[in-house]
């Protein structure tokens, strides 16, 4: 149970990579679709070579494996169109606040939990989710503080909320059976990562713009690099190692629907903290409380009770 809460908090902080990625790349001019299409093609072919060569499918059966690529395919497509309207609107607001909204979505796959798998409800849990329902109304309420002429962005990243529960409820299917947790998370990264790269190729296609061209015209900028060795440096460790065995093992512990939260509650305050610090945002009063009612409400659904 350690390693899983650990994991879990290791990976809501390096989440904070994506959304600094997805804020920051626009503004140099960056393509997000291209970044998650090579992202998912980096990943692709890292997993695909591991599971080439060795024989870690082995020990789990052809249905589980099944049933985990119908999942991650699903949970990686819904991911990429959720970092888009992410980031369209880090674009129009405050990303800080941006990313603590979609982030609150947590409640949604709890929610999903004890209605459908059997997850043991509270009163302590319940007021968790009270809390984080008052931090999304608080955020709704609040003035704008990065100078946006309207409440775009506000509409974009509630829609990203949505799109982001139903992703980490997708996310978490696996984790609730003994028989799909066999399966190892290469395999769940690829198949994540072939999602991603399903939905890049349809959003591209969508725009009309060839990704050969819109490749060439990214790849030229040093930074694009820097975006794909940081985010898949990091981000392969953490799938790996961290990600979904650390869900498996809270799983195992009877405590599957804590991983998320955890996630969240750390990768919220990391950050926040990275957009007071390099962005120079100011929170205004009422986010400030908005945020502590978040990640109190996110604790609070960790919390486990006799």
């Amino acid at each position: 149970m350690v390693f899983g809460i650990s994991a879990m908090i290791l990976t809501g902080m390096s989440w904070c990579i994506a959304g600094a990625i997805m804020g920051g790349a626009p503004k140099h001019h960056i393509s997000t679709s291209i970044v998650q299409l090579v992202q998912a093609l980096v990943c692709i072919t890292v997993s695909g070579c591991i599971l080439l060569s060795t024989n870690m499918l082995g020990k789990s059966t052809g249905h589980a494996q099944l049933i985990v690529a119908a999942c991650c395919m699903a949970s990686g497509m819904v991911n990429f169109w959720m970092l888009e309207l992410m980031s369209a609107a880090m674009q129009r607001g405050p990303n800080g606040i941006v990313w603590a909204i979609i982030q609150s979505a947590t409640i949604i796959p709890f929610i999903m939990g004890f209605l459908f798998f059997g997850v043991s409800f509270n009163v302590v849990k319940g007021c968790g989710i009270v809390l984080v329902i008052i931090a999304l109304t608080l955020f709704g309420l609040s003035k704008d503080n990065s100078g946006a002429t309207s409440n775009t962005w506000l509409l974009l990243a509630f829609s990203a909320f949505f799109v982001c529960g139903i992703q980490q409820t997708v996310s978490n299917i696996p984790s609730y059976s003994e028989d799909t947790r066999q399966v190892i998370s290469v395999f769940k990264s690829m198949m994540g990562s072939i999602g991603t790269l399903i939905s890049a190729l349809i959003c591209n296609a969508i725009r009309r713009i060839p990704i050969p061209r819109l490749f060439m015209e990214n790849c030229r900028r040093g930074i694009f690099w820097k975006y794909i060795i940081l985010s898949e440096g990091i981000g392969l460790f953490v799938s790996y190692f961290l990600y979904y065995n650390g869900m498996d093992a809270l799983g195992r512990a009877g405590l599957g629907n804590v991983a998320n939260p955890l996630m969240v509650v750390s990768c919220i305050v990391g950050f926040v903290i990275y957009s007071v610090l390099f962005l120079r945002e100011r929170l205004r009063p009422l986010q400030c409380i908005a945020i502590a009612a978040c990640v109190a409400g996110a604790v609070a659904i960790c919390i486990q009770t006799s």
